[in-house]
């Protein structure tokens, strides 16, 4: 009656421990909008950015989001593995790359992706003057 008892001991330890290995591999859930701002400048363009994270492992204490430029776009400590961040970017003639970042572990996920060709710039072309030479009357 011992060797039932042991297997089934045995079982539940290892169904514990398979339960616990999946709840430990579930990635943290990421939830990122984007939405462009209106700048009145035609060659500079604004996005506001707002992620937010839950389900973080307990190693990851911030969550930020980043660009192309040096300065993080916003940052914010994680609480209990979630966190809230906003914040906007401004490019000329595009915002870039964005992506939102937990660190130390650098899990992320893609916010804006790069372009695929850069936009051309505005080119001025001079109306040429008529073949005649005169003006119009």
């Amino acid at each position: 009656m011992r060797i039932p008892l042991a297997v089934g001991a045995f079982a539940a330890v290892l169904a514990l421990a398979l339960v616990a290995a999946q709840a430990q591999a579930a990635p943290p859930n990421f939830a990122c909008q984007s939405r462009a701002l209106l700048i009145g400048a035609a060659e500079v363009n604004g996005l506001r950015v707002h992620c937010s994270v839950s389900g973080a492992p307990a190693e990851d204490q911030m969550l930020r989001i980043i660009g192309d430029q040096p300065q993080p776009i916003c940052e914010v400590t994680l609480s209990d593995g979630s966190g809230d961040c906003t914040g906007a970017v401004f490019g000329s003639p595009d915002v870039g790359h964005v992506v939102a970042v937990l660190e130390p572990s650098g899990t992320q996920i893609e916010v804006m992706e790069q372009a695929a060709e850069a936009k051309p710039s505005l080119e001025y072309t001079p109306i040429p003057p008529d073949e005649a030479g005169g003006s119009a009357p």
